[in-house]
């Protein structure tokens, strides 16, 4: 029963998604095809168009959810409950993300490498969070 959807879309659902879909890869080939003529196609730019996407296009689907009649007053305040749980996991992401390139300028500039006459080099802090995570495993394994 759970493996297949409730509501699954009629052919002619499927049909306009399929142009909706056309649409979208056009207008973005579009977009980068300006790009190119107008020598603007620069990874700040793509930076910027693919930030402008991952802003938008979410904002677009919880309104789409939201506005819908197909769901009732629960089911909405749980979608309305699941975006400040969103926005927090993108926020904590963005940080995780630029961890390692924090942490490897951190090492590198304002760690004292040598401890107890034995030198090693700033890259091995990466390695850290992986080392920690398999000591503790069995520990928080034998918790659970």
């Amino acid at each position: 029963e759970s493996l297949y959807p409730t509501d699954p879309l009629e052919p002619d659902e499927l049909k306009s998604l399929g142009k909706k879909t056309a649409v979208w890869t056009v207008l973005v080939a579009l977009i980068i095809a300006l790009m190119l003529l107008f020598n603007m196609f620069t990874i700040m730019n793509i930076i910027n168009l693919l930030t402008i996407f991952a802003v938008c296009i979410p904002v677009y689907y919880f309104v789409k959810i939201l506005a819908s009649n197909k769901i009732d007053k629960v089911e909405r305040s749980r979608v309305l409950a699941y975006i400040p749980l969103f926005i927090a996991s993108v926020l904590f992401w963005s940080i995780e993300e630029q961890g390692s390139v924090v942490l490897a300028l951190f090492a590198n500039e304002q760690t004292r490498l040598s401890l107890f006459g034995f030198n090693f080099p700033s890259s091995w802090f990466q390695s850290m969070n992986p080392l920690f995570i398999m000591l503790y495993v069995p520990f928080f394994a034998k918790l659970w």
